[in-house]
Order: structure tokens, then C-alpha cells, then sequence
């Protein structure tokens, strides 16, 4: 009798596991070697088993049967097999992932045998029918190394990159992603950093279908190649039947690609600019930058805080346009300091013949605070720096000075006013004067670049530099004391486009307005008549 209880025992539980056999589900998908089913989808139990089996140093994994979500959780994987693989072959009867979501938390690391170049961290392999989407998201760190290639696609129809969040970071022994026999390749940066490397090519896809479909890449807001320079993607129809890749600005194929959101060494009322913001940068649409021209402009702006604009830019341009007021609200903080000045410009952009104005307000106090501050990076040779074309009024204890002894400024066709009773003008260098001349103190000038009063005594106290009186020279639309065609063309920038920058005096004939009358008397000036 008890050895049929046992027989009946055994018989039933093969039974039982007969039916749960059949109840589960497989998908193409693969973790570490193991084909993910039903069981292994829950987060205990693939963590479990890939601890056990040495795989998973930490953290936790996860997927979603559902919605084909893989979550890493401060998940460090070591494996001598693919870490993430994907088939389609010999595989009838699964479920089919052809869109992997990898959710990216923590601190997250995939690593394979460097000495196995068959092996990838991920690795999608199809038939040219398939496609296959790869989304990554969350807000952590992901990152890849494999001795050949880091991510591998192969056989599909079409392959989306979609980068959502998170850091990632790719490197490959040859290649980082690598894309073979397949149709359309489309990156999608959206969000976060993407960093690939390879000793070969950072990123390859090729094509040979003969299609012409050259891929795509779509960026987000603000995200562009940030490496290498001039960074492109390119299609080259004679490699390997044709192939696309991202090239520097010298169209070399690129080994290193870093894509992200640009930082700038630059901020502007304690913001940081970067090439998501760049176009307004405080949102009020008055103040850009434009990383191509490197010039930060100020339109009409009123900037108010502790450190206004700190620049660590060489040769950065300030473009002042309208009436723009900046003030310092620290003692002893810059209003605008040049960090790197070598080549700075601030010049003020003229409309319809009026000057731009740049107001510049510092505390009152014991202390002299600096309004514009030149520190140069590089010693040994001269460092100058220019202020165009513009009327600058400072109040407060407001001073214009520099740091460094090989630091030189020019100041041209400017109105420089400070009312700072303890005022300062000091380039510890050189200050030159180009079209203006000090109004006050009376019969001042500079030597080795600090105001000096008629006695050659420093000067503490109110200062003027003003302009230089124009002479009106007929003809001379510009004020360079010359006629040429410039003069021309400046007139007609006002009628057609109505744009006066340049022009100091457009009315030649004196009819109080400026028309093709004007165009004749320039005309008859440079024809001598």
C-alpha cells in the first residue's frame, strides 16, 4: 500500500510538471545565455539565477513580459556569452521582441570575455524581413565593453537607436555599434549622453541591398555631436557596398563620438549655457549665444545677480544691442569678468545711427568693484582685448581693470562714463585709444595702462573717455573719413533690409530721411563731381 501512495505521489507530480511545462511562455530573448520564459521574467528569479550562476556581480534585472521592458538596477553583468541576444531563428513558437525598452537605473555595467571577438554585450540577429527597435531609458549610467563588438545588429529590415535618458557608454575593441545587412539604420538622441568608441570606427552601418537608403539621426532639443569636432553622419557608397558612419570636420572617419547636450565655459546670471538653452538663454528672449560665431548677444537685457556674465571663452564677442543694464549685486564680484580675454570683443550693434548703450551698475560701499574684468590664461606673449563702438556708463564703485601683466586693451570710437567717486581705469599693460580721447580728469591720459591725471598721478575718482568729434566728410556714410563703396552699401542696407548698423551719418543730402538721394550724393563724391 505505501508503495503505491508513492508511485501515485510521483506519477502526479510529474504530471503536475507536465502541465506547467506546457503553460509556459518563451520569448527571443536572451540573458547571459539563458532563453527568457515566463519563469525567468520575474525580477527574483533572474536575479536569483544569474547570481548563482556568477553572472550578475549586483544589483537586480528584470523583464516585463508585457511591455518588453528590461530593467537593470545598479546591475553589473560579467559574461563569457552575449549579454543581451536576440534571434529570430529556429526560434517558432516564441514570443517574438522586436522592440527591447532597456531601463537603465543606478550605476550599471555590461561586460564580456575581451577575448572572445564573437561576443557582444547586446546583439539583435534577424532575417532581412525583421526590425528591431532598441530603447533605452531611466535616468542612470549604462556602460558597454566588449573585446570586438560592443553592439551588434544583424539581418533586419530596419534598426531604430533610440537613446531616452540615460548616460550611455559603448566601447567596442574595433567597433562600437555595428550594424551589418541591413536596410535603414535611424538613431533618435533624445535625451542624455551617448559615448561610443572603437579602434576601427566608432559607429558603422552598412547597406548592401543596393537600396540607397542612407540612414538617419534625429536629435532632441539641444543634443548635437559634441565629439568629434564638426562631427556629421556621412554615407559613403564605395565601402563595403555602402556604409554610413559620423565623420570629424576634416571628413575623417570617427574612432571617438561623445553626443549629448554642450556645456559652454560660459554663464550668464548663474545659468550655464549649453546648446539646449544657447537660443535664450534666460528665457526672456534677449540674451543667445552662437557657439559658431562665439558671440554672446545682449538685446535690450536687463541682467541682475551676484556674478552677471563670467566667461571662460577666448575670443568671445559681446554684442550689445539697444539699452542693456547689467548689475552686480556683490561687492567685489565682476559684473562681466573675462576669465580667458585673449581677443574679447564687447562692441556695441548701431540702429538707425543711435549708439548701443551699455548700462553697468555695481554696489556702492568701502569696496571698489570691478564692472569689466580682463584676466588673460597664457603668459609670454601680448593679450588684447577691445571695446567698439558703444556708450558704457558705470555706477557704483565701478572699475574697469585686469590681472595679469601681458594684458592690453583697446578702446575705439566708445563713451566710457563711470561716476564712481573712488574710480578706476587700469589695463596693467597697455590701453590704447582709437577714436575717443579723456574728457576727464582734464588732460588726463594713460601710461602702461593705468588713468593718470595731468600731474601722472594714478586716478582715483569720476573718469570720461568720449568719443572723438566726427569731422562730416561728404560722402562718408560710415565715419571712416573715407568714400568708397562701403558707404554705398550701407545705404542700401537701410533701404532695403532697414539695417543701420555701420552707419553714422546716412542723411547726405539733408532731407531728413535716408533714400536713393542719398545714393547720389555718394556717388557723385566717388566719381568727383
Amino acid at each position: 500500500m505505501k508503495k503505491l501512495f508513492t508511485f501515485l505521489m510521483i506519477a502526479l507530480a510529474a504530471f503536475s510538471a507536465s502541465a506547467s511545462a506546457s503553460e509556459v511562455e518563451y520569448y527571443t530573448l536572451g540573458i547571459c545565455g539563458m532563453q527568457i520564459d515566463s519563469y525567468l521574467a520575474q525580477t527574483q528569479n533572474l536575479t536569483r539565477i544569474l547570481t548563482e550562476q556568477g553572472y550578475l556581480q549586483s544589483g537586480t534585472v528584470g523583464f516585463d513580459p508585457q511591455t518588453f521592458k528590461l530593467t537593470l538596477t545598479d546591475a553589473v553583468i560579467s559574461c563569457p556569452n552575449h549579454i543581451i541576444f536576440i534571434s529570430t531563428h529556429g526560434y517558432s513558437g516564441y514570443t517574438e521582441v522586436t522592440s527591447l525598452e532597456i531601463s537603465v537605473n543606478g550605476n550599471c555595467v555590461l561586460e564580456t570575455d575581451a577575448s572572445n571577438s564573437n561576443i557582444s554585450c547586446i546583439e539583435s540577429l534577424g532575417n532581412v524581413t525583421t526590425t528591431q527597435d532598441f530603447i533605452f531609458t531611466g535616468d542612470g549610467t549604462l556602460t558597454m565593453t566588449s573585446g570586438n563588438i560592443a553592439f551588434l545588429t544583424t539581418n533586419k529590415s530596419r534598426v531604430l537607436y533610440r537613446f531616452d535618458g540615460p548616460d550611455v557608454t559603448i566601447n567596442g575593441g574595433n567597433y562600437g555599434i555595428y550594424s551589418t545587412n541591413t536596410y535603414n539604420v535611424k538613431y533618435e538622441m533624445l535625451k542624455g549622453t551617448v559615448t561610443v568608441d572603437g579602434s576601427r570606427l566608432a559607429i558603422w552601418n552598412f547597406f548592401n541591398y543596393g537600396t540607397g537608403i542612407a540612414g538617419e539621426m534625429e536629435f532632441g532639443e539641444g543634443m548635437e555631436i559634441i565629439e568629434p569636432e564638426g562631427g556629421h553622419l556621412v554615407f559613403n557608397p564605395t565601402m563595403y557596398s555602402g556604409g554610413v558612419m559620423i565623420q570629424d570636420g576634416n571628413n575623417t572617419a570617427a574612432k571617438h563620438v561623445k553626443i549629448g547636450v554642450s556645456t559652454y565655459p560660459l554663464t550668464v546670471a548663474g545659468v550655464q549655457v549649453t546648446s539646449k538653452n544657447r537660443d535664450d538663454i534666460l528665457g526672456d528672449g534677449k540674451v543667445t549665444y552662437n557657439p559658431e560665431t562665439n558671440t554672446l548677444t545682449l538685446n535690450n537685457a536687463t541682467i541682475t545677480a551676484e556674478r552677471c556674465i563670467i566667461s571662460n571663452i577666448p575670443g568671445l564677442k559681446i554684442a550689445v544691442q539697444g539699452e542693456v543694464t547689467i548689475t552686480s549685486t556683490r561687492h567685489a564680484s565682476s559684473a562681466i569678468l573675462f576669465n580667458n580675454s585673449d581677443d574679447v570683443v564687447i562692441e556695441g550693434v548701431s540702429s538707425q545711427g543711435e549708439y548701443a548703450k551699455l548700462n553697468i551698475n555695481v554696489l556702492d560701499g568701502n569696496y571698489v568693484t570691478p564692472a569689466i574684468y580682463f584676466i588673460s590664461k597664457y603668459g609670454g606673449d601680448e593679450h588684447r582685448a577691445f571695446i567698439k563702438n558703444i556708450d558704457i556708463n558705470m555706477a557704483g564703485n565701478a572699475y574697469i581693470g585686469s590681472e595679469n601683466w601681458d594684458e592690453c586693451l583697446t578702446v575705439d570710437n566708445s563713451n566710457i562714463i563711470s561716476e564712481a567717486p573712488y574710480g578706476e581705469f587700469y589695463v596693467i599693460n597697455d590701453v590704447q585709444l582709437v577714436n575717443c580721447y579723456v574728457a576727464l580728469p582734464e588732460g588726463g591720459y594713460f601710461n602702461r595702462g593705468q588713468l593718470c591725471n595731468a600731474q601722472g598721478q594714478q586716478y582715483h575718482g569720476p573718469y570720461q573717455i568720449l568719443r572723438s568729434p566726427v569731422v562730416a566728410v561728404p560722402g562718408d556714410v560710415n565715419g571712416d573719413g573715407q568714400v568708397t563703396a562701403t558707404d554705398v552699401t550701407l545705404l542700401y542696407n537701410v533701404m532695403l533690409n532697414n539695417d543701420y548698423e555701420g552707419v553714422v551719418n546716412g542723411d547726405q543730402d539733408g532731407d531728413g530721411s535716408i533714400t536713393a538721394g542719398d545714393v547720389t550724393v555718394v556717388y557723385n563724391v566717388i566719381l568727383g563731381n
